[in-house]
């Protein structure tokens, strides 16, 4: 379940909550031009803080749970199936696995986040991409290829995995700069639009 929230996690913050955004800004109701060119900027930004907002605790929240479903199912469990044995390569797991559950909470907290900025990127697109229904294949296409990279996203995005220090900084690294771009062109693009609306 984890990992199928993870892989269509884009689905899931478009069909939440973007939908009507999308269907918004494909009529003639543009949001652009029912907004005063002086509060676009205050749109954008209380737009963004709030997806950022709602998402990450929705998501701490779904992992929290998940958290203490395992505690139940798997109380004084032992085995870590062989991954012990990795820890020889990784001074990142073998602390990970010296204090799982200070793992976890720093899994959920960090987790949360980045999916709460991924949300401000679903939000970016779908007010900046004229062609709307391009928001789906875009938004999901973008995770994927943050999947693909060579330092991966999912290195930052799981626990208990057997990389070490630098990929866990480069894979955080590499997905916040990819997101800072895209929100940084796509709010470039929505106030470009908006200015040339009222100008």
């Amino acid at each position: 379940m984890q990992l199928i929230i993870m892989l269509l996690m884009p689905i899931f913050l478009i069909l939440i909550t973007l939908q009507r955004k999308i269907e918004i800004s494909q009529g003639k109701s543009n949001y652009i031009f029912q907004t005063r060119m002086g509060t676009v900027n205050q749109y954008l930004i209380k737009g963004q803080i709030t997806q950022f907002v709602i998402f990450t605790l929705f998501y701490m929240a779904l992992f929290s749970f998940d958290l203490l479903v395992n505690i139940v199912l798997f109380h004084k469990g032992t085995s870590f199936k062989g991954v012990e044995n990795s820890t020889i390569n990784s001074h990142l797991l073998n602390l990970e696995l010296a204090h799982p559950y200070l793992t976890y909470i720093r899994f959920i907290i960090i987790v949360s986040i980045a999916f709460g900025i991924y949300a401000v990127v679903t939000y970016i697109l779908a007010l900046s991409l004229k062609k709307t229904f391009l928001v789906y294949p875009i938004s999901l296409g973008l995770w994927i290829m943050m999947f693909a990279l060579p330092y991966s996203s999912s290195y930052f995005m799981q626990p208990f995995i057997e990389f070490d220090w630098k990929e866990y900084g480069m894979s955080m690294l590499s997905y916040l700069l990819i997101c800072g771009v895209v929100i940084i062109v796509g709010n470039w693009i929505v106030r470009l639009r908006s200015h040339n609306s009222y100008c």
